[in-house]
């Protein structure tokens, strides 16, 4: 089961984590000194978002990118579950829920930003969804 009701729903949720995350000062401080884009996948909902990390500047948002460093697939729950603390991403990719390509060191670099990124999301699905999110 979806973690969103529509696509419409996750995107609300993604645009409002995009817009968070470019005003983040930990993410923002996080980024310096990277220069690096994740692109995300969510096939049961076919949306598409992708965060760069550019040197002190963090940017986001709908959309799909070829030549991101990072590439991740993943059903919407799956994504809700990891940015909520419900879903461990390495158990995700060995029962493969999760699939990963790309640079390897680079996404074990962005392993710290976790944390940030759990907030900013919780801050997002709440802005955005109200109570029920």
């Amino acid at each position: 089961m979806s973690a969103f009701e529509t696509p419409e729903e996750m995107k609300r949720v993604l645009t409002k984590m995009a817009e968070l995350m470019q005003s983040d000062e930990a993410m923002l401080k996080a980024s310096k000194g990277k220069n690096l884009t994740m692109s995300f996948e969510f096939p049961d909902l076919e949306v598409f978002f992708y965060t760069r990390f550019l040197d002190g500047k963090v940017e986001g948002g709908l959309g799909e990118l070829e030549d991101a460093e990072i590439q991740l697939t993943m059903d919407s729950d799956i994504f809700d579950g990891m940015f909520t603390g419900k879903v461990n991403a390495a158990k995700a990719a060995m029962k493969g829920d999760l699939a990963f390509s790309g640079n390897v060191a680079a996404a074990m670099r962005l392993q710290s930003l976790m944390n940030d990124y759990q907030r900013v999301y919780l801050a997002a699905k709440s802005a955005a969804l109200g109570p029920k999110g």
